[in-house]
């Protein structure tokens, strides 16, 4: 063999696994991007039920005679409007602060209220939210999880080049 059919033998060995390592990295950035879209699917069906007990809640704290501030009125009309159907990052995080706003706001005040502590009704949703919170610290230490390995494989030396360009771009984790 001459010294470049060598040199070139060498070569298209070295494109060839640079190609499959591209393949394997676009695929497992492709896996790890379906996981999160479906695990943010999840936190926003939590974050939906979350906002329903916490709306039944405040109900029980109105037939109960107890008065709402408007800020938590506000939060509350907030949560209804926002659409849940689409889970986009954004809207995630925007519902999870609305959700924890109002939440300890109604926590507070059932604390400063002693009538309402003891009532089956209010136990009972603050025992179905306490499951939902469970639920939704679990999902989203998983959904942390597969941000980091996604993470991980767009930053893949040699090919983070070649996730830049078709599309995939570094996400922020959820606290």
């Amino acid at each position: 063999m001459d010294p470049y059919q060598v040199l070139l033998l060498i070569l298209i060995l070295v494109a060839f696994f640079y190609l499959a390592l591209l393949v394997y990295v676009v695929g497992k950035m492709r896996e790890f991007r379906t996981r999160l879209k479906n695990k943010l699917h999840g936190l926003n069906l939590l974050l939906f039920e979350r906002s329903e007990v916490l709306s039944s809640i405040a109900s029980l704290f109105e037939e109960k005679g107890i008065s709402l501030s408007p800020e938590i009125n506000e939060k509350i009309k907030q949560l209804h409007d926002m659409d849940f159907t689409r889970a986009k990052e954004e809207d995630v995080r925007l519902a999870m602060d609305y959700v924890k706003t109002l939440n300890s706001s109604l926590r507070y005040i059932a604390q400063s209220n002693r009538a309402i502590r003891v009532e089956p009704k209010y136990l009972e949703l603050t025992e179905l939210l306490e499951d939902l919170e469970r639920n939704y610290r679990t999902l989203t230490s998983q959904y942390n999880a597969d941000i980091l390995a996604y993470n991980y494989w767009i930053r893949v030396p040699t090919t983070s080049w070649f996730s830049y360009l078709i599309g995939f771009r570094k996400r922020l984790l959820i606290n």
